[in-house]
């Protein structure tokens, strides 16, 4: 039976959300059945784009207000780039299929005004194509075009039409009106007492931040290639002779993943103060540091001492794009604490403590020199406190006198580090 009539919106991503259903579903299936489900899925998704033409899917990516860095790690984004990930695997990965062309989208909610929104939604659309370049290389493979909707009204009519408010006829006056987008803005906040932006800010501003990924393709191309070629007769066929070179790929550099870093304060062990320090990454954008010194020294006769035992840690964050980054690797800022004791003499003068604390702010920078060899800059500004006691060596550097107690507080620089960083990981198998 023919289906007559034009095809709406609605229909179109009720097919694709069908789809993403069948694919949940075969992946709980059994090994025999998700086969024969994903064999489905596959065929309903050629058919859908041999009537449509093209498919697309709705990424709702979670961003703090005026923001359009891609973070999987924040709100519910993980999910939603599961659901597009499976999407795109399907949709580009199929030998069938002939791309034409892909069209990202970005979207905002009306928060700013229009200018800023508009800009701020190219921005994420953007942010969006380096995300996916990192994973599928779009931007080398295929024609993309970016584009800008700003504030998507037509979304939030669309929200507010299907949402039980009591407000909502209202609602849907105004933004059907003729006003500029910032005179409907007032409006809006000012309806219902309040509660009407209030309840749009909460849940459904979040709804319209979003990026759209259409992949249009040429159904002709994919026709042609259903058509059966026609069979060779091998009796007159050549074959050539192959040479080696023509057989030869390159190999594809093996991803590699950081899972702890080992590292060495180089400016300690020109002062033969033995240091070692080990870096854990929390995810992309945090990591924890440990460091531990101990040099314990007594020079020519006991004339020089040098007793130190001290340790600490520090919490970091890592800024900006971090897929454009390995981990562990450019600017960070940190929190750190630690603590020890020590002796020092330098003839006949030493002091002692038992315990020492310094706490502060660190700021710092991670430069690959290789796949696992970095070099570290950072610096430390807070707060050193101790008790000591001062005592003078008699007898020959064996008797200590003591002389009086006291205690020193400084805030300033508390430690600085140009650091040799060796990576320790998994490797991801590449391809030859």
């Amino acid at each position: 039976m023919k289906r007559t009539g034009r095809k709406t919106k609605h229909t179109a991503l009720c097919m694709i959300v069908a789809l993403m259903q069948l694919w949940a579903t075969a992946a709980a299936t059994p090994p025999q059945e998700s086969d024969r489900w994903k064999q489905h899925y596959r065929d309903s998704l050629r058919s859908y784009i041999f009537e449509h033409g093209s498919a697309s899917v709705d990424c709702y990516l979670s961003y703090p207000i005026g923001d359009s860095l891609v973070d999987p790690d924040f709100g519910n984004n993980a999910s939603e780039l599961a659901v597009l990930y499976r999407f795109l695997r399907h949709a580009l990965e199929d030998t069938l299929v002939c791309v034409q062309e892909i069209v990202i989208t970005g979207h905002s909610s009306p928060d700013g005004s229009a200018r800023v929104n508009e800009r701020l939604s190219l921005k994420r659309a953007e942010q969006f194509l380096n995300h996916l370049n990192t994973e599928y290389h779009m931007a080398e493979k295929y024609m993309v075009t970016l584009q800008s909707v700003g504030a998507d009204w037509q979304k939030l009519r669309e929200l507010i039409a299907a949402s039980p408010y009591k407000w909502r006829d209202d609602a849907l006056r105004i933004i059907d009106g003729t006003d500029t987008p910032d005179r409907k803005k007032m409006q809006l906040a000012w309806l219902g007492g309040g509660d009407a932006h209030k309840r749009m800010y909460e849940e459904l501003y979040p709804k319209l931040r979003r990026v759209e990924v259409k992949i249009n393709y040429d159904v002709q191309c994919m026709k042609q290639k259903l058509r059966r070629p026609e069979k060779p007769d091998f009796g007159k066929l050549e074959i050539p002779k192959l040479r080696l070179r023509t057989l030869y790929r390159p190999e594809v550099p093996e991803a590699f993943t950081p899972l702890m870093a080992i590292k060495t304060n180089l400016l300690f062990d020109v002062a033969l103060m033995p240091n070692i320090e080990v870096e854990i990454p929390l995810g992309r954008r945090w990591s924890l540091n440990g460091e531990y010194m101990f040099p314990w020294w007594l020079i020519n006769n006991d004339r020089y001492c040098l007793q130190l035992l001290s340790g600490g840690a520090e919490l970091r964050y890592w800024p900006g794009n971090r897929f454009r980054h390995k981990t562990l690797t450019g600017h960070f800022a940190g929190l750190y604490a630690g603590g020890g004791k020590y002796d020092l003499q330098w003839k006949e003068n030493g002091y002692q403590g038992e315990f020492f604390i310094a706490a502060g702010l660190s700021y710092g920078y991670s430069l690959p020199l290789s796949r696992r060899w970095n070099m570290e800059f950072s610096l430390g500004i807070g707060l050193l406190r101790t008790d000591y006691r001062h005592y003078r060596a008699r007898d020959n550097y064996k008797t200590l006198l003591w002389q009086n107690n006291g205690r020193y507080t400084w805030f300033g620089p508390t430690k600085a580090k140009i650091s040799l960083v060796w990576l320790l990981g998994n490797k991801k198998g590449g391809r030859r």
